[in-house]
């Protein structure tokens, strides 16, 4: 009997091990888990100039970290049509990557989003699809009824960019045109919590007046230290539980049964 015990005990122990450094090991070096940072793009102050497919508004930025996951624009008011187009590319390769990485949002309801879904791969390996619903718009296409508030529209990118380097986000209109939020450049950036902007335009045209499109990032990226050691600090937590939930059992199990027999024996002698 006491041989069994060992014998499951030590397994059981070798079990709890194994899983530990291999969920260690996922922590660091791996480094297979993720968080989101996340910048605030600022307070909408003002509109856009009107945003058709001939006239864009959009901003040049520098990248922060290496994977762009999502992008949010505001739209403040849509005059018609259904559809959004985000384009972005790197500054210096435009005429190559300009269509590298974009996404349609559609300005549709839930019971639209199977008819319209869309997968879109273009040069560079680069895949993104997913339509996104923007929350106050009702109806089909371009019969839908305007918002009565500002709407938020999160593209999911998925892109990997190089820290460091710049690049531009345009925002246009497919067959329909709107106005996006804009956001004063200098006291957003003063809040050090924000997409790195470098400066805004519309239709090709610098703005004077020191407002870019207000632009909320979120990048992806490997748990950071601070977060690495948190994970790994509960990992060991759980692990240490575990070895003594299982010596009790153990020792419950096995234990008591070893006595109780022991007894008996002394007992009948």
């Amino acid at each position: 009997m006491l041989n069994r015990r060992i014998r499951k005990q030590t397994a059981a122990l070798w079990t709890i091990g194994i899983f530990t450094v291999l969920a260690l090991v996922l922590i660091w070096p791996i480094r297979y888990f993720n968080e989101d940072i996340a910048f605030d793009g600022g307070e909408v102050i003002a509109e856009s100039e009107l945003v058709d497919y001939d006239h864009d508004a959009g901003f040049y930025f520098t990248a922060q970290y290496d994977h762009l996951q999502t992008v949010t624009v505001h739209v403040t008011s849509v005059e018609s049509g259904s559809y959004l187009l985000v384009q972005l590319f790197h500054k210096d390769k435009y005429d190559v990557f300009q269509c590298d990485a974009y996404e349609y949002a559609p300005l549709v309801d839930d019971s639209q989003r199977d008819t319209v879904f869309h997968n879109i791969t273009k040069s560079g390996g680069i895949s993104v699809a997913d339509w996104e619903t923007i929350p106050g718009w009702t109806g089909e296409g371009p019969t839908g009824t305007k918002s009565d508030e500002d709407i938020s529209v999160t593209v999911p990118l998925d892109v990997n960019l190089t820290p460091g380097e710049q690049y531009v986000l345009i925002v246009r209109g497919e067959n329909s045109s709107f106005r996006v939020g804009m956001t004063d450049l200098v006291s957003t950036l003063e809040t050090g919590n924000s997409p790195s902007y470098l400066n805004g335009f519309w239709q090709d045209t610098s703005l004077e007046n020191g407002q870019t499109v207000c632009t909320d990032f979120v990048y992806r990226v490997p748990l950071r230290k601070s977060g690495s050691i948190f994970l790994a600090l509960i990992v060991l937590f759980a692990a240490t539980a575990a070895v003594l939930l299982v010596l009790i059992i153990c020792r419950l199990k096995y234990g008591r049964g070893g006595g109780t027999r022991l007894s008996r024996r002394a007992a009948h002698e």
